[in-house]
């Protein structure tokens, strides 16, 4: 009996040890910089969701850009030359929802920053697939607030102790992590291979034949991008957050997805949804006077050319930096009812007069 008490005891007290020391180890590392900047080791761009609660937390910024992976791209010294804006930061959330998003402007807006936010209204954030946090099991809540009892979930964590190991390998370079924080998540160089004019081609082919060469229409609503749903997120998440912090200039751009995408909307029944709720967000936006809202979705040298897309909605850098000079210029601008009716009959007028078989031969 007393062997055993031995053991349990040596057990117990091995098992405390191990684990506190994991847990310092976590501390001192920081490898997803909860608590400071990495000052010793060069971190790398890896799950978003975690690192952005750092970096919202403890980097210097005046302006931050969010949204899906519509925003990835922007490379941050091309922001940085807009009026108004000295320091910027990227906090996407790739496959994200407007909960996450509006949880990560809450983060920043906590610091008292933030002065500039960007912000790209992708339908996808919207849409009924969008749940609360307390739902979301991707979405690690408990580094977002200031809580620190929770906090245990990041210290005593396999995940963040394997990580803290290998940074403590890479050597600080201040350099490097200028430029991963200058193009932080960009995905161009990973995915330039897509760009290719044989790969594009080969994909806009199979797209023809999967979506048009034997159509279906939905005749149905689609329930996942309903009017009312996209308005409710909208109005529920992000419009608070607007209104309540007059003292930040929010930048709103509609993410400009191929003519592609547009129709492939039309034939799942969820165009008119789009139109709709680009309606709605004007009418709630106009008011305000916090606000700049660009609509870059009828640019047909954008939309419909398909050599600056690696598939019907994820666009090339270049037009990232197109963008930011738009709105450097105040080009596609909607201030007006009529100017936001005008753009949307551009998209429905262009839609209308799309053949598919376009897509055979692309460019």
């Amino acid at each position: 009996m007393n062997s055993y008490k031995r053991y349990v005891k040596t057990l117990s007290v091995t098992l405390v040890v191990l684990l506190g020391g994991m847990m310092a180890t976590v501390y001192i590392v920081d490898p997803y910089q909860q608590y400071r900047k990495a000052a010793f080791y060069t971190f790398e761009p890896r799950d978003q969701r975690i690192l952005n609660a750092g970096l919202a937390k403890n980097y210097p910024y005046d302006t931050i850009i969010i949204g899906s992976s519509m925003v990835e791209n922007f490379d941050t010294r091309d922001v940085e030359r807009l009026s108004g804006v000295q320091k910027v930061i990227k906090l996407p959330t790739r496959g994200g929802d407007i909960y996450e998003e509006a949880q990560t402007i809450k983060t920043a807006l906590a610091t008292g920053r933030v002065k500039n936010i960007i912000f790209g209204l992708d339908i996808y954030s919207f849409s009924a697939s969008a749940r609360p946090l307390a739902q979301n099991s991707r979405f690690p809540l408990y580094l977002y607030d200031r809580k620190v009892l929770n906090d245990i979930n990041y210290l005593l964590n396999g995940r963040s102790f394997r990580r803290a190991l290998d940074y403590v390998r890479n050597p600080y370079d201040p350099e490097k992590i200028h430029t991963q924080l200058r193009h932080l998540y960009a995905w161009q160089q990973e995915y330039a291979y897509a760009f290719a004019p044989k790969v594009q081609k080969r994909f806009y082919k199979s797209i023809y034949r999967r979506f048009f060469k034997n159509p279906a229409a939905s005749q149905s609503a689609n329930k996942q991008f309903s009017p009312a749903t996209l308005a409710a997120n909208f109005d529920a998440q992000l419009l608070p957050l607007v209104k309540n912090n007059p003292q930040v200039r929010f930048y709103f751009f509609y993410p400009p997805y191929s003519l592609i995408r547009y129709a492939m909307m039309e034939q799942k029944n969820y165009f008119d949804a789009l139109l709709a709720f680009k309606r709605h967000i004007f009418s709630r936006l106009e008011p305000l006077e916090n606000v700049e809202l660009y609509d870059f979705q009828s640019v047909e040298k954008i939309t419909h050319d398909l050599r600056l897309y690696k598939d019907s909605t994820h666009y090339h850098a270049r037009v990232n930096a197109w963008m930011v000079r738009q709105i450097g210029s105040k080009n596609h601008r909607i201030q007006t009812q009529k100017q936001a009716a005008a753009s949307n009959a551009r998209l429905r007028a262009q839609l209308e007069r799309f053949d598919p078989r376009f897509l055979l031969h692309p460019f």
